[in-house]
């Protein structure tokens, strides 16, 4: 578990040069500029409970990153977009994971790339499981 720690130490340094903080770059991944998110509904793509991404979404909103919006049809129901802003951090957060993965894989073969890759792909299956029977 030594190698997870330093990789999200190594991560969390770089995410925040994108304008995000460990734990909202996977928000960013969930939040459109045009289609409207709930709160509920992130939180189930994440895994995670409603009160945190709330709190996440009320620092992005302070932040003029996200803006919270009446779905249409519904007034009770409130929906988050990204703002340009938040449009950008996005790009470049997506920007970090991909150059992320490159520092991590480039000095393998193919091969133990892919064997890597298969590898924690199954580790984060296992995980999530294991995760959504403990909420």
């Amino acid at each position: 578990m030594r190698i997870a720690k330093i990789t999200r130490i190594h991560f969390n340094d770089t995410v925040r040069e994108a304008g995000a903080q460990a734990g909202q770059d996977e928000l960013f991944t969930v939040l459109s500029a045009d289609t409207p998110t709930n709160v509920s509904e992130a939180a189930k793509r994440l895994r995670v409970r409603s009160a945190t991404v709330s709190r996440m979404l009320d620092r992005l909103s302070k932040r003029g990153l996200v803006k919270r919006i009446v779905i249409a049809g519904d007034r009770r129901r409130i929906g988050v977009v990204l703002t340009p802003e938040g449009s950008e951090v996005q790009r470049r957060v997506h920007d970090v994971w991909c150059r992320m993965e490159k520092d991590l894989l480039g000095d393998l073969s193919d091969t133990e790339a892919e064997d890597i890759t298969e590898g924690l792909t199954l580790l984060d299956a296992h995980l999530k499981k294991r995760l959504s029977r403990l909420r």
